[in-house]
């Protein structure tokens, strides 16, 4: 897969993720699962913050845009950018942020946001065998559960085992979370978009059969490679809307649209402008 460049015209500025309301403590757990999960969530933000001061700086090319898509620009290469290894403050970060998580996911071990995020980095980090046990281990809602095996087996390459587990995912979803992750009206043309948004979700289902049959990209594999990235890209989507992100910015439509059609970054960097 070629690698895509998504120039965000970043200005490295601290992005402070707004800790969640305060809720009233019922009792004296209720107390202690809340301010751990406030303490998760800050030191997620604080390790984004770390990266994002360490990035490295291209000059970048500001006045290229193939596609604009809301706030942002994208274009396409067909090399990869030569940019340095990731620093090793942040691969330690990483490590520190990793090990709080899994503490304290065996004291929440229902959490979906501690147990997407336990996986998340792993892979991100470049250790699916880890990323699986994170996955098998996690004990909340059982279809974000599936949903995040499939991206752990997505990100270690096994398309096969993840398109099993999305698949399974899919089935234990409620019908508006269904809906709304085989969504593909960001991957449509024109007016196809325009008639299957008017579609009732019922009846979109031969639209996204024949899509997803027409763009496969290997007929002769024993699964849909694409619709497997696109599942992964849909729990990525879900964490992103709940996190603070290496772009430091809100999420929308437009960030949803950008991830959905073409994909997450694998490798970050500033823009000088």
């Amino acid at each position: 897969m070629h690698l895509a460049l998504l120039v965000l015209a970043l200005q490295l500025r601290t992005a402070a993720l707004a800790p969640p309301p305060r809720a009233p403590a019922r009792d004296g757990a209720t107390a202690d699962s809340a301010r751990d999960l406030r303490r998760a969530r800050s030191e997620q933000a604080s390790f984004e913050r770390t990266r994002r001061s360490y990035l490295p700086w291209e000059s970048g090319a500001l006045d290229r845009c193939d596609v604009r898509v809301g706030r942002f620009c994208w274009w396409y290469d067909d090399y990869e950018p030569t940019l340095p290894p990731e620093s090793g403050e942040v691969a330690k970060r990483r490590a520190r942020l990793l090990a709080l998580l899994d503490t304290l996911a065996r004291r929440h071990p229902g959490d979906d946001w501690l147990a997407g995020m336990r996986v998340y980095y792993r892979v991100e980090a470049g250790e699916p065998a880890a990323a699986d046990s994170a996955a098998l281990a996690c004990g909340g809602t059982a279809w974000w559960c599936h949903a995040l095996a499939g991206y752990a087996a997505q990100g270690g390459g096994d398309a096969e085992r993840a398109d099993s587990a999305f698949d399974a995912a899919l089935r234990e979803m409620p019908e508006s979370v269904r809906c709304a992750w085989s969504d593909i009206h960001t991957l449509l043309p024109g007016d196809l978009r325009g008639r299957y948004e008017e579609l009732p979700c019922s009846a979109r289902d031969a639209v996204e059969r024949r899509y997803w049959m027409l763009g496969r990209p290997r007929l002769a594999a024993p699964v849909n490679g694409w619709r497997v990235e696109f599942l992964a890209r849909q729990v990525q989507g879900w964490l992103a809307e709940r996190s603070l992100t290496p772009q430091g910015l809100g999420g929308g439509d437009d960030a949803s649209e950008l991830l959905l059609r073409y994909g997450w970054p694998v490798r970050w960097s500033g823009v000088q402008r």
